[in-house]
Order: structure tokens, then C-alpha cells, then sequence
């Protein structure tokens, strides 16, 4: 159980910084040239950045369970 805690905790952290990256990334996209992007193209970009933002939410999620688990958090 600890050895299970411990790896969904690593995976978590490690899952994080990339997508928080491929987040901003497409934030930045969606702000900056958003005017200038067609409608499918602000679309498609519009979708990355919610399905982003739904996978952070999960991530974070998941490591609030690891630390309720693990009894960091109570």
C-alpha cells in the first residue's frame, strides 16, 4: 500500500510540470492569436486548453487522495 501511495504520488508530481507547461503554453496561444485564428483553429485550441485544465484538475485529485491515504492530509 505505501509502495502504492509513494508511485501514484511520483507519477502525479512528474505528470504535473509537463502539463502545466502544455497548459500555459496554450493559454498563451489562445490569448495572444486568438483574434487571429479561424473559428476551427480557436476551437481546437479552445478544447486543449479545457481538456488541460481538466487533466490538471485530475492530477490534482489524485495527489489529495495519495496524501488523504497516506494520512498527510486529514
Amino acid at each position: 500500500e505505501r509502495l502504492k501511495q509513494q508511485f501514484l504520488s511520483h507519477v502525479s508530481h512528474e505528470l504535473r510540470s509537463p502539463l502545466t507547461a502544455a497548459h500555459l503554453l496554450m493559454s498563451v496561444v489562445r490569448d495572444s492569436l486568438g483574434d487571429s485564428l479561424d473559428e476551427e483553429h480557436r476551437e481546437y485550441v479552445d478544447v486543449a486548453v479545457r481538456n488541460l485544465g481538466q487533466l490538471g484538475g485530475m492530477i490534482d485529485d489524485l495527489l489529495e487522495v495519495t496524501r488523504i491515504e497516506s494520512g498527510q492530509l486529514r
